[in-house]
Formats: C-alpha cells, sequence, structure tokens
C-alpha cells in the first residue's frame, strides 16, 4: 500500500513493514535526522538510485486524517502533546537546513502504531514536497498557485491576493498551532481569533500544550514561537 508518493519521497507499507525512500536526504539532513529519532528500530540503507530508505516493523500505519475518523474527531490530550512536540521539532530542524513551509495538512502527517497499540505510536510529518527553500532574508517565496481552503493556513498566506509572493518563515508555526487545536477540539473552526480559539480550549487552560499552542496563534508572524515548557 502506498501510503506518501511525491516527487522527493515516496512511503510504502506491506506486510508489517515500512518502507520510506528519500530521494533527496542531504538538503534536509537535519530534518531527517530529527524524524529517526523518533521511528523505532529504523534500519538505513541505500537502494540501487542511491536514495536513502528507512525501513521499520509496525503493526498499522494511518494517515493523521484517517486518525481522527477512527478517533470521532479528536485526538486525545496526550497525542495532541505528542503531535505538538514531534513535528514542531522535525519543523524547526527544517529550519536549520534553510527550508521551510507555509502550508500543510492531515494527509502530510502519518501515524505508525507499535506492538503496543494506540500507546505505542510514531506520529510524523513527511511530506517534504511541501518544503521551501528560504531567500537571503530567512523568507519563503510563494510562487505557485495553491489552495486557499486550507483550513490551517496562516493569516498572512491567507491574504495573499498575487504571487510571487514573500511570507515570513514562521508561518508553519500559526499552521503546526492551528493543526493541534483543531485536533483536540474541532469546534475551533467557529472561531476567527485567537482569544475565541483560547476560550473553545478553555478546558485545557491549566494545562502546558494550552499555553504552547496559543504562542504559534499570534497574528503577527514574529510574535509566534514554537516553545514547549
Amino acid at each position: 500500500m502506498i501510503v506518501l508518493d511525491s516527487n522527493e519521497i515516496r512511503v510504502n507499507y506491506s506486510n508489517d513493514t515500512v518502507k520510506i525512500t528519500i530521494e533527496n536526504y542531504k538538503a534536509y539532513k537535519n530534518f531527517w535526522e530529527a524524524t529517526i529519532k523518533n521511528i523505532k528500530n529504523v534500519k538505513k540503507d541505500k537502494n540501487a538510485n542511491m536514495d536513502t530508505v528507512l525501513s521499520f516493523k509496525v503493526g498499522k500505519c494511518h494517515t493523521l486524517k484517517e486518525l481522527l475518523k477512527i478517533k470521532n474527531n479528536n485526538l486525545s490530550y496526550r497525542h495532541s502533546e505528542y503531535l505538538f512536540t514531534i513535528i514542531g521539532e522535525q519543523l524547526k530542524n527544517l529550519e536549520k537546513d534553510n527550508y521551510s513551509l507555509f502550508e500543510l495538512d492531515l494527509d502530510d502527517i502519518i501515524i505508525f502504531v507499535y506492538g503496543g497499540g494506540w500507546a505505542d505510536i510514531s506520529l510524523l510529518f513527511l511530506n517534504t514536497s511541501k518544503f521551501k527553500k528560504l531567500d537571503e532574508y530567512g523568507n519563503i517565496i510563494i510562487n505557485r498557485p495553491f489552495l486557499k481552503n486550507n483550513k490551517f493556513l496562516s493569516p498572512e498566506v491567507k491574504s495573499i491576493d498575487e504571487i510571487p509572493a514573500k511570507i515570513n518563515k514562521n508561518a508553519w508555526i500559526y499552521s503546526m498551532g492551528y493543526l493541534v487545536c483543531y485536533c483536540l477540539n474541532t469546534e475551533v473552526e467557529k472561531g476567527i481569533t485567537k482569544e475565541e480559539i483560547a476560550n473553545i480550549l478553555k478546558e485545557l487552560e491549566t494545562t502546558k500544550l494550552y499555553y504552547a499552542v496559543l504562542r504559534c496563534l499570534e497574528i503577527e508572524p514574529d510574535e509566534r514561537y514554537y516553545l514547549y515548557i
């Protein structure tokens, strides 16, 4: 079964084995090193084309979109916390490779379930086709059309009215923060401002994750922080 297939990466799941074939490993070296740390018993090899191949055993494999359906559209606090910390570390390390992204979606994130069931998972962003090279000032240049109905876009991306456009690299921080909010409670779609979303998630107000995601939802990109303390 092909789980993900883009121009630089292919994720195949068959007979309890996952194979991730990566064409451009060196370009995203820091990203992949952060990713591999969160895969159990992974083997790293080269194929005949000299692509990097990661292989490991799992019991199940789902996209985040599929997992939300299984979980009745809400992830547990623990899984949402794991989503925030692991995906955040992946994308923070991506910046060390001088890349970032301005859009992500539920199908970009893959969940690998090991022998211990839902308490024993890896939850990873793997769609490298979304990565964009940063310019000399640390900005993303958007030079192709994109779907504005993606609910996880940052405000500055949604407001783009012509291409090419230049945006702050912190667009991903907003997108990831909003995605985690959505996984905690899909009712956040009814909120427009940070304050409205905070009110919808009010039952989590005493938790670290509550304040971490709100730090991501600042309107001004330079005021956003990926920080979990």
